[in-house]
């Protein structure tokens, strides 16, 4: 069973987290926007969502993704005042000779 924290949307584009389904212990997170990658380049994408975790528990965030050209890393600002993630970036590495388009939606972490 997981732990529930408070979980702020930031923007109007962000999309709130749902449990996953292939992690029983964890959610998901999305892209807010269309993305694109360009070739052999990096991109930054910001999840417009900030959780804030229940005392004495930790957020951890796993980078997600199901193409096989494409590196996703994770990186989080934490408040530790709040004990709340206020940041979840994921920076996605192209290793494609093309752009790679994500849509609004994709599956990040």
């Amino acid at each position: 069973m997981m732990a529930t924290g408070t979980i702020f949307l930031t923007s109007r584009e962000a999309i709130a987290p749902v449990e996953a389904l292939a992690f029983p212990s964890g959610m998901e997170i999305f892209s807010p926007t269309d993305v694109v990658i360009p070739a052999n380049g990096t991109k930054t994408v910001k999840s417009e969502v900030q959780i804030a975790a229940p005392h004495g528990h930790v957020v951890t965030i796993e980078p997600y993704s199901t193409n096989y050209f494409l590196s996703v890393y994770s990186v989080t600002e934490m408040n530790d005042d709040t004990n709340t993630l206020e940041g979840i970036h994921f920076i996605m590495k192209s290793i494609s000779n093309s752009e790679i388009k994500l849509s609004r939606g994709t599956v990040l972490g």
